[in-house]
C-alpha cells in the first residue's frame, strides 16, 4: 500500500510540472526534453519500488526461498535501466543445502552478479 500511495503521489507531481510546462512559454524541444527527464526519472524509481518490493517479499516468504537463509540486509546495488541509472537496496542470502551465497532478488530480474549492464 505503501508503494502504492508513493506512486500516485509521484506521478501527481510530475503531472503537476507538465501541466505547468504546457502554460509557459518554453518551446517544443524543451518541452520534450523536460518531460523525457520526467518520464526517465519516474521509470528509475518505478523499477527500484519494484525490485525493493520483489525483496521484501521474497524475504517475509519463506515458501519463496527454500532453502535459504538470509545472510544480510540492505546491500546497495547500482544498475543501468533504460530509464538511466537506479540504484536500490537487497538482501543476501546463503543456501543452507549448497553453500552458495545470492542476491534472490537479482536472480529474478536477471541481474548478474558485479553487473551494471543496461537491464
Amino acid at each position: 500500500m505503501k508503494t502504492i500511495q508513493y506512486l500516485e503521489e509521484r506521478f501527481l507531481l510530475m503531472a503537476k510540472e507538465i501541466i505547468a510546462l504546457v502554460y509557459s512559454n518554453i518551446s517544443f524541444p524543451a518541452f520534450q526534453t523536460k518531460l523525457s527527464k520526467e518520464l526517465n526519472s519516474f521509470g528509475t524509481d518505478l523499477c527500484q519500488l519494484v525490485l525493493e518490493a520483489q525483496d521484501a517479499f521474497i524475504k517475509k516468504n519463506p515458501k519463496e526461498r527454500k532453502d535459504w537463509s538470509v545472510e544480510r540486509n540492505g546491500d546497495a546495488k547500482t544498475v543501468i535501466t533504460l530509464f538511466g541509472e537506479m540504484h536500490y537496496q537487497r538482501t543476501y542470502y546463503k543456501n543452507k543445502k549448497t553453500g552458495e551465497y545470492a542476491y534472490l532478488v537479482d536472480k529474478l530480474a536477471g541481474i548478474k552478479p558485479h553487473a551494471r549492464e543496461k537491464i
